[in-house]
Formats: structure tokens, sequence, C-alpha cells
């Protein structure tokens, strides 16, 4: 017996035990942790506060300086809404709010005007509602029923921006 227990090498040594502990690796740094960090970040989003009066104190995206009067509705599993606000700043500040989104986003399109459509809002509560815009900014991506858009008020000077998919 004594022979038998010298002759099989210890566990780091042995392939079959390596090549599960790999395998344990794998999974745990390219699945398990990007899913609990996930899990963790709708479960923070989704009990977050509906309004938040400036930029600085709002958590999730970068906001141009001069942001305020903020209204968030939180992610929700299984919701057709993506991430989904709104604020007031200068249309300027919009711009330059979009160009720095373009980065993230490169589908984005060009900053267009358009008159007259209808858009949502959001109250300070974080009920989704819709309105009419008579004047507007807009720079967006949309594929089939997914998109994401960057939309400015000009009469309001407010800036909402929403994405969906399903």
């Amino acid at each position: 017996m004594n022979s038998n227990k010298q002759d099989k090498p210890p566990w780091y040594k042995d392939k079959g035990c390596l090549l599960a502990f790999g395998i344990y690796l794998f999974l745990l740094f390219f699945f398990v942790i990007p899913l609990a960090r996930a899990i963790i970040r709708v479960r923070k989003e989704a009990s977050s506060p509906t309004y938040y009066e400036r930029a600085i104190d709002f958590p999730f995206d970068s906001l141009p300086d001069s942001a305020h009067d903020i209204r968030f509705k939180p992610y929700k599993t299984f919701s057709a809404w993506g991430r989904f606000y709104e604020f007031k700043c200068t249309e300027r500040d919009y711009r330059d709010w979009v160009s720095e989104n373009k980065i993230i986003h490169p589908e984005l399109s060009p900053i267009t005007q358009q008159k007259d459509r209808e858009c949502p809002s959001i109250s300070k509560d974080g009920i989704v509602g819709w309105n009419r815009i008579n004047d507007l900014l807009i720079s967006s991506w949309n594929f089939e029923d997914s998109g994401i858009y960057f939309i400015y008020d000009l009469d309001e000077g407010r800036a909402i921006r929403h994405s969906q998919s399903r």
C-alpha cells in the first residue's frame, strides 16, 4: 500500500485535477463574476431614487456639469425600457453630451432637428408618460425594435436619453 501512495502524484501535478481546476477558473472569471456584477448593478439601479438635483449626484452615466432636475426611470428586468432619464441643460451642453456618447455608441446618427414628435417624459416619481414636442434635436440609433435615443426639447431646455430592446 505504501508504494501505491508514493506512485500517485500530488493533486497539483495530476493533469485531470489541473484540467478541472482550469475549467472552474474559466467559468468563474468569464461567467459567474460578470453575471453577479450584472445582477448587483440591476438591483442597485432598480432601488435608486427617481429624482436627482444635480449631475454630480447622478451615479449611472456621465452628464454635463450643468445638468439639473434629473428624472430617472430605473431599469427593471424584462422591461422594454432600458436606461431612461431626462434633465435640464443648455443646447450646447446637449450637443457636447451627444458627442461624448458617440464614443461609446458610434452608431448614433448625427444630430438633426425635427418638428412635432411624440416623446416620452418622466415625472419626479419615475412614472413614464408621453408628450408632444414641437421643436427638438435628436441623435439616435435603432435596429428593428431596439434603439437608443438622445433627444433635446428646444422649447423646454430638456435632454432625454432612453433606450429600448425587445
